[in-house]
Order: structure tokens, then sequence, then C-alpha cells
């Protein structure tokens, strides 16, 4: 519908290319202000251990990608901490 003229959405990051699914043209218009970091929730109706074991594995991965991440911004405000 926001390719057809119907509306508008806000995206958190630019798209590669300009192009909707359907063929449509995307106008990009940046934002004057720095938009705010966005939460990541895994959520399940189901406890954790009555997942599959592949669903278990995509909850293990998300949470070993977000620790890694935290971790090396905790180093880069260390070292400019240090210099």
């Amino acid at each position: 519908m926001v390719a057809r003229g119907h509306g508008f959405t806000l995206l958190n990051q630019r798209p590669v290319h300009d192009l909707t699914y359907d063929g449509g043209r995307l106008v990009v218009i940046k934002l004057e202000e720095e938009a705010g970091s966005l939460d990541i929730v895994l959520a399940s109706a189901q406890p954790m251990r009555t997942l599959s074991r592949r669903a278990q594995a995509f909850v293990a991965q998300c949470r070993a990608v977000v620790a890694a991440q935290a971790m090396n911004s905790l180093l880069e405000v260390t070292v400019a901490l240090l210099q």
C-alpha cells in the first residue's frame, strides 16, 4: 500500500535499493533527528523447554550474537577511555 501512494512507513535502516517487491519505487527521506535504537525481543507462547530443538538452537544463536555485540561495544568503550 505504501508503494502505491496510500501511506508511508519509517524504517530504521536504509534499503539496499529503491524498489518495492512489486517493482514500485521507494523514496528515501533522511530524518533530521537521530532515531533511537530498537529493542530485539524473542517471544514464544510455549515455555523454552517445549520448543523444538531447531527453535532452541535459534534462541541460543540469537543470545550468542547479542552477547558478542555487547562485548565488542564494551571493548570499544574501554579502549576509547584508555586513550
